[in-house]
């Protein structure tokens, strides 16, 4: 596989330009330089020259992508997927200035917000105080965290799944191991037994991640 994203283009336009040719003017009358080169009513030639420029040679304001797809890449398109995307989530919990307003039924108890909480948020409540405000501010951010951390923790299983033991039993001191074609009676005992209720729960708790994934894929964004 190779991947090649670019950089968002930067528009320059009748502002932008003003801006950065008549600095030394002062910013009030650079910008009304730039409205005067945009043109207030009807778009000027000069406008009109900007556009086509950054059609032509900025890929129309789009990224530049280049995506190539070996075969191997889909044998196991999920490990290959996860490999990509556990260091963007991680990013973007890292980087993110928002968050979005999160489905209270997907959080635990004691993080999901109360109506007077709701209604801060949404401007309704008059009799709240500043410290109410961000504490509130605080609880709503930390929401999309959470469902993040899940996220997070989800894609990390498919990376690191040859080294996940939790849903494995001890053995015995005194109890009989055999070894079989792929692992040793020592690297069993190691490994231990396998359980098959830790693995549903394992199972159970991986898949939250995979389904808030889905669920909140349009707001994976900063």
């Amino acid at each position: 596989m190779y991947v090649k994203i670019g950089k968002y283009p930067n528009w320059m336009g009748p502002y932008q330009i003003s801006e950065k040719l008549f600095f030394w003017l002062g910013e009030e009358r650079a910008d009304r330089i730039g409205e005067w080169l945009a043109g207030k009513d009807s778009e000027t030639w000069f406008y009109k020259l900007c556009l086509w420029y950054h059609k032509k040679f900025k890929n129309n304001g789009n990224q530049r992508t280049r995506v190539v797809i070996d075969k191997y890449d889909t044998w196991g398109m999920y490990n290959t997927l996860a490999v990509i995307v556990l260091p963007m989530l991680k990013q973007l919990k890292a980087t993110k200035r928002g968050s979005p307003f999160c489905d209270q039924d997907d959080l635990p108890e004691s993080m999901r917000l109360t109506q007077r909480e709701i209604s801060i948020i949404n401007g309704e409540t008059l009799d709240s105080t500043p410290e109410e405000r961000a504490a509130v501010d605080d609880k709503f951010f930390s929401q999309f965290d959470w469902i993040l951390d899940q996220m997070i923790w989800s894609f990390e299983q498919v990376v690191n799944e040859d080294e996940c033991t939790c849903y494995y039993d001890p053995y015995d001191a005194d109890e009989k191991v055999e070894g079989d074609d792929l692992l040793s009676a020592k690297q069993r005992r190691e490994m231990g037994k396998f359980n098959k209720e830790k693995y549903r729960i394992y199972q159970e708790r991986k898949q939250l991640g995979f389904t808030l994934f889905g669920k909140y894929y349009q707001n994976l964004w900063t």
